[in-house]
């Protein structure tokens, strides 16, 4: 599952996701906020990179930003 929010006034986000097809909800805790989200399936077998195909198989893992 992929995820993402962005603010309800936040127009060209919103136009994007929904084009992208993004299916909205509520924002938990935060009514200014909207969630979007999509399933996406993709066999890891597929996928070049080593650390994605690990994110794929065992979830996502936020790496560090870099300063």
């Amino acid at each position: 599952m992929c995820f993402g929010e962005t603010l309800r006034s936040n127009d060209a986000m919103i136009h994007l996701a929904r084009k992208s097809g993004y299916r909205f909800a509520p924002s938990p805790g935060d009514w200014k906020q909207v969630r979007f989200q999509k399933q996406i399936d993709v066999a890891p077998q597929d996928i070049p990179c080593e650390t994605w195909r690990v994110a794929a198989t065992d979830g996502f893992v936020a790496a560090p930003l870099a300063r």
